[in-house]
């Protein structure tokens, strides 16, 4: 144990003197960050997994420029393009090559580079991390078992699949590239590229860059930074959007995304992945058959009608679509439940739909239409429908929550479990995370299903109706999401009432 202790402050002794020789360097080329430091933390802003983040070592005032790096120390895809000899050969040769984009041309870069000790960028890539195993395409089986149940087993695979295709493109087109890089290096710098790169114009010129030290912030929500590459200072740099106070850390922001994105590109999942507003940020995609219980006439009208909205695909022999579904209202929302209520619509159903909308039968059975139907009326059929397309919702999204392994109430256990017993187990931990918030999307329909269904069976469309949808949004004790949806809701039956 001693020996293991000491040979973990060698490692970190080691770290340490690389970041100052990698600061050193900065400096010594014209970077500018004063008021910033690196400081090694367990775990720092949303990630939870971070081992070292940025940090003010003094007042820093709203709107202040804290860091300038000038474009001789930042990588751009046009220098990985063009810089040695192998690369220059790879993307004259392959103007059309499917992996010719600009990550891949600063991966093949670093790769290609990264052996030569005298290079200019080495104090850059000696601070890379090495450990990248908290990102989905390094996990083990075993680590993929825990989010079983969800479809991102499958992203997952599908995003290894598509960097491997890409590495074994290159070494087809490139042979000598093998003897720079075997395939898990190129997974690895192709991932840290992935997260770390900036998208930026210089001289009006779009380009993927690795900009250093830029890239050590961590990830929080709200942005409390600007970054942008100015043209006239010939750098790129990072403005404050607040004030900051000595000792406090430095964040960047990843952007508003969804925890499936912060994990397939990030590494990390956030717990409560909402907006200052309340409004989550969390989706996933479902896939729901129209179903063959009503009779094939029937079935007929609704494919008919389905395709014409372009709520469907084009083959007649699968009626499969993926829709967007998300706790509340949002994108997506209206044209999920849209389908659901054609779905479940009858004949009369269907036919006062049609006249609504000002949308000719005979035109939706020959599928005549020159630009994109826009509704002229309500999406809402009347409020017996509504009850039974939510209710086929709920229905689906129980099913789905029976695909897990574990109820959300065990997971809930677990996390809690984990967090207690700081456990080092970070794959397990993110993945019971984000289980969880896959599970919360699921469960909030059947919860959204149960709270505003018997209301909509109770009474046809009337104010009465509204009055009663409205007190639920006015209660207290009830979640952002759910007076999302039924503040939606009113909105939808407020249409069907004015314009009966």
């Amino acid at each position: 144990m001693v020996a293991q202790d000491s040979d973990n402050r060698t490692q970190i002794e080691e770290a340490d003197r690389l970041l100052k020789d990698f600061e050193c360097w900065l400096i010594d080329n014209g970077s500018e960050f004063p008021k910033l430091r690196f400081f090694r933390t367990p775990a720092s802003g949303d990630t939870g997994g971070s081992e070292r983040g940025v940090f003010c070592k003094t007042i820093i005032n709203p709107k202040e420029i804290i860091l300038r790096v000038p474009l001789q120390c930042i990588i751009t895809s046009d220098i990985a393009r063009s810089e040695t000899p192998l690369a220059r050969k790879l993307w004259a040769s392959t103007p059309n090559f499917e992996a010719a984009d600009d990550l891949i041309a600063l991966v093949v870069h670093v790769l290609l580079t990264r052996s030569n000790q005298d290079y200019y960028f080495q104090p850059y890539y000696r601070i890379l991390p090495s450990d990248v195993s908290n990102f989905p395409i390094f996990w083990s089986e075993a680590q993929i078992g825990y989010v079983q149940g969800s479809s991102i087993i499958e992203t997952i695979r599908e995003r290894r699949q598509k960097m491997e295709h890409d590495y074994y493109e290159v070494c087809r087109i490139c042979p000598d590239f093998r003897v720079h890089s075997d395939l898990y290096d190129f997974l690895r710098i192709r991932t840290l590229v992935g997260s770390r790169n900036f998208g930026i114009s210089v001289n009006g010129k779009k380009v993927s860059s690795l900009v250093p030290y830029a890239d050590m912030l961590n990830h929080t929500r709200p942005p409390e930074t600007h970054w942008t590459f100015k043209d006239a200072m010939n750098s790129f740099i990072i403005t404050s959007t607040g004030g900051y106070s000595p000792g406090v850390e430095v964040f960047d922001s990843y952007g508003p995304k969804s925890n499936d994105e912060y994990l397939l590109y990030y590494g990390f999942v956030i717990k409560n992945n909402c907006d200052a507003s309340g409004f989550c940020r969390d989706s996933l995609f479902i896939s729901v058959p129209l179903g063959d219980q009503e009779t094939s006439k029937l079935r007929e009208r609704k494919i008919a009608l389905l395709k014409y909205l372009k709520k469907s695909p084009d083959s007649d022999m699968e009626l499969d679509y993926q829709y967007e579904l998300r706790r509340g209202s949002g994108p997506g929302v209206p044209s999920m439940l849209l389908y659901f209520r054609i779905k479940v619509a009858t004949e009369q159903e269907l036919d006062y739909f049609l006249t609504r909308n000002k949308i000719s039968t005979d035109a939706v059975t020959a599928g005549e239409k020159k630009s994109k139907p826009k509704l002229s009326g309500c999406e809402v059929i009347s409020p017996l429908n509504e009850a039974r397309a939510l209710e086929a919702l709920a229905e689906h999204c129980a099913n789905l929550l029976k695909e897990y392994p574990n109820t959300y109430d065990e997971n809930e256990a677990t996390l809690k479990d984990l967090e207690n017993e700081n456990s080092p187990d970070y794959v397990r931990r993110t993945a019971v995370t984000f289980i969880l918030s896959e599970q919360a999307i699921y469960k909030f329909w059947v919860d959204a299903c149960n709270a505003v269904v018997p209301i909509l069976r109770s009474t046809n469309p009337s104010f009465e109706l509204v009055d009663e949808l409205g007190a639920i949004g006015k209660n207290k004790g009830v979640s952002y999401d759910l007076k999302s949806f039924v503040w939606f809701l009113m909105d939808e039956m407020n249409e069907l009432i004015y314009n009966k």
